[in-house]
């Protein structure tokens, strides 16, 4: 088999990267993948890092020969590289029929072995399994900036090798809710970065999902009117539930550093535990026991912005056998926000992802805001996924964007159905409406939407399970981003030189308004989507044309 000049460079960052599946493997049985790094791997690490396990094309080539001589299958291959480790007391993603990573990687760059593409390279990160089973933005935004400079270290020496000048697409299927919100985390900027790095030599695209909190309460948004002006305070409802073994973490962003609150923290029982001004910090105590910590300061990020974050103790034990220990209660704690300047405050305040990815074992449930003045459910018992304007509860489906996309960089993809065209209701929102009690903000939005659903009851779509000859469906924009992927490296593929954001935004709207104009017989044109962006993508990746009938 003769290999051309490599074109692209297609990395899959995730957690379950199946390298040994036939949908990445050359028709002689070859690896496509030119490295493979293991973050929580044993042996020899990247040279960037030390720490992790690196599977170089020769390693994971000889391995397969090797196997193969030997009848062995996948799983032993898993085995051999250290993946599938039974003898360690760890979660193994890929021994189980559905992985996060599979099928995403699947979507992104899997091929039936005689119609991939020679001229394209693939670089996989398997991320840490600890971080991504809690999904604490700290830690995890740690693995993943190094992650991204594995991906462009190793894209540079394989350059080095052919001579050439090589794109780099890079699919990040995570995200979670917390931040600024404004492009300012550290993991936002360190990709702005990166990538502003590397489009001095060739261009570099990174794509990340939408995220599908729109419907989990994890947002709210008030205007605090001035003292003396009424209205200078908001209570917040922070329900905390049972059986939660993680902790739960709550982020109150203000409009500028000069803006400042005093917060007041109750647990369920009614009794204050605490009440915190600007720059102060401390724990929370209940019966002698500490069971949070306030953290009042201007964080890290924002713009300069003021930034509150609260940490509640997990309200359940680790492990069923261990001693309590220090636990909240569960149950509705009450946040007092009382303006404390002479100027109207905005602030918002995001609930922090709780829990891992599919088939992870359940440690951590979702706490979330309850406020009595939220309906979820319209006359006829349907879900309503989109705020009133002007809302009536301080808890919004706007502004439930992932908080690692806000960024200037990356490109959003959020998710659709395929059935009718409308946005999956999961699908989180950009853009924040005026409150209940004035005031507006814009936010970032999803730049387009490609599908994540089939129908209302057909969830998700279907792609690679975690062995060869599987297949699975996985819902969210997780699923949806990866298209986006494809379609950009496809475009390198073909000599093209696609500026990522702009490319698809211009796909986007040209297919939106040659639905509008020109409809297939018998049908009305594409209706509206209920979120902002460019607009919705057909990549020739699932079945988006309207009219066209959805079945599995």
């Amino acid at each position: 088999m003769t290999t051309p000049k490599p074109a692209v460079v297609v990395a899959v960052i995730d957690d379950a990267i199946p390298f040994a599946h036939h949908r990445f493997r050359f028709p002689n049985g070859k690896t496509r993948f030119d490295a493979i790094w293991q973050q929580d791997g044993y042996g020899p690490g990247p040279g960037l890092f030390n720490y992790g396990a690196l599977l170089t094309r020769a390693a994971l080539d000889n391995l397969f020969a090797n196997t193969r001589t030997k009848g062995l299958g996948e799983s032993e291959i898993y085995a051999l590289s250290g993946v599938e480790d039974y003898t360690i007391a760890t979660h193994k993603p890929l021994g189980r029929r559905t992985a996060h990573g599979a099928h995403v990687a699947d979507l992104a760059c899997g091929f039936e072995p005689a119609s991939a593409p020679l001229a394209e390279v693939l670089v996989g990160v398997q991320l840490d399994q600890a971080a991504v089973q809690t999904i604490v933005p700290a830690r995890l935004s740690a693995h993943i900036v190094n992650a991204l400079a594995f991906v462009i270290r190793r894209t540079q020496q394989i350059e080095a090798a052919t001579s050439t000048r090589l794109p780099i697409v890079v699919n990040l299927s995570f995200g979670w809710y917390s931040g600024p919100h404004d492009g300012s985390s550290l993991l936002e900027l360190a990709i702005d970065s990166l990538v502003r790095f590397r489009r001095n030599v060739a261009p570099m695209c990174v794509i990340l999902p939408a995220g599908n909190s729109r419907l989990k309460r994890c947002h709210a948004r008030s205007r605090l009117n001035a003292q003396g002006q009424g209205g200078d305070s908001e209570t917040l409802h922070w329900k905390l539930l049972p059986d939660d073994r993680t902790s739960s973490r709550l982020e109150l962003w203000l409009g500028t550093a000069a803006d400042s609150v005093n917060i007041t923290v109750a647990d369920p029982g009614g009794t204050t535990l605490g009440t915190f001004a600007p720059g102060h910090f401390g724990p929370l105590s209940l019966n002698g026991r500490t069971i949070g910590w306030v953290d009042y300061k201007t964080l890290v990020g924002g713009n300069g912005k003021r930034g509150i974050r609260i940490h509640l103790a997990s309200t359940a034990p680790l492990e069923a056998m261990s001693a309590s220990g220090s636990l909240a209660p569960a149950g509705v704690w009450t946040l007092g926000v009382t303006n404390a300047t002479n100027a109207a405050v905005d602030f918002d305040a995001w609930i922090d992802r709780d829990g891992g990815l599919p088939g992870w074992p359940i440690v951590g449930r979702q706490s979330y805001f309850d406020d009595a003045r939220y309906e979820r459910f319209d006359a006829n018992g349907r879900v309503i996924t989109v705020d009133p304007i002007p809302p009536r509860s301080y808890v919004l489906r706007s502004g439930t964007l992932n908080g690692a996309a806000t960024g200037a960089s990356a490109t959003v993809v959020g998710g659709i159905r395929a059935s009718d065209l409308a946005s999956s209701k999961y699908s989180s929102l950009g853009p924040v409406f005026e409150t209940s009690r004035g005031g507006t903000r814009t936010a970032p939005t999803p730049d387009i939407a490609a599908r994540c659903d089939d129908s209302t009851v057909l969830h998700g779509v279907l792609a690679a399970g975690s062995r060869s000859g599987s297949v699975v469906a996985l819902d969210g924009t997780s699923v949806a981003a990866p298209q986006i992927t494809r379609w950009i490296a496809n475009a390198f593929l073909q000599n093209g030189n696609p500026t990522c954001r702009s490319a698809v935004q211009l796909l986007a709207a040209q297919q939106e308004l040659q639905a509008q104009q020109n409809p297939p017989p018998g049908r009305a044109p594409r209706p509206p989507v209920d979120f902002a962006g460019s607009g919705r993508v057909d990549v020739g990746f699932a079945s988006l044309s309207w009219g066209r009938s959805v079945s599995r």
